[in-house]
């Protein structure tokens, strides 16, 4: 094991064996942590906070912090996931594997859920209000919110009903199967069943 320190505040420890380990400090609080072995893990902080603390190995993890607060976290293995946090708040949660899923939050509170397996959800949060529910499968359900209060709601499977509410006040119930059944209910009061 070497300890240095030389000129203005420089400190350098350097560790070779089984295990090499790095840990350099030069001038303006710049330092730097390297361990290299079965297990690779970076420490590094340069500049103003810039922090980044890699491991890679069987699963491969990266925490980066850049600039103004910008996170990565990575994690690549059977099931991969990334956090990522980027600018204003950006963050996006990816995980694949046996059931994928995604979520990722971008701009102003853009969210999106995105599960992918055997039974396929997805939530998507867009604008201002804007909503919707996708679930494809054995039984395909979407739940769709957009504009001024516009829903609708749409099962099709073994029995069809359709729930739709657009504009003022409109709202259309229908389920066709076995027995077929039809609520209408329209603007001016007029009602039909």
């Amino acid at each position: 094991m070497d300890i240095k320190k030389t000129g203005d505040g420089v400190m350098g420890i350097n560790e070779t064996g089984d295990g090499v380990m790095d840990i350099n400090e030069t001038g303006d609080g710049v330092m730097g942590i390297n361990e290299t072995g079965d297990g690779v893990m970076v420490i590094s902080k340069t500049g103003d906070g810039v922090m980044v603390i890699s491991e890679t190995n069987d699963g491969v993890m990266i925490i980066s912090e850049t600039g103004d607060g910008v996170m990565v976290i990575s994690e690549t293995n059977d099931g991969v996931m990334i956090i990522s946090e980027t600018g204003d708040g950006v963050m996006v949660i990816k995980e694949i594997g046996d059931g994928v899923m995604l979520i990722s939050e971008t701009g102003d509170g853009l969210m999106v859920i995105d599960e992918t397996g055997d039974g396929v959800m997805v939530i998507s949060e867009k604008s201002d209000g804007v909503m919707g529910i996708n679930e494809t499968g054995d039984g395909v359900m979407d739940i769709n919110e957009t504009g001024d209060g516009v829903m609708d709601i749409k099962e099709t499977g073994d029995g069809v009903m359709d729930i739709n509410e657009t504009g003022d006040g409109v709202m259309g119930i229908n389920e066709t199967g076995d027995g077929v059944m039809g609520i209408n209910e329209i603007v001016d009061g007029v009602m039909v069943i």
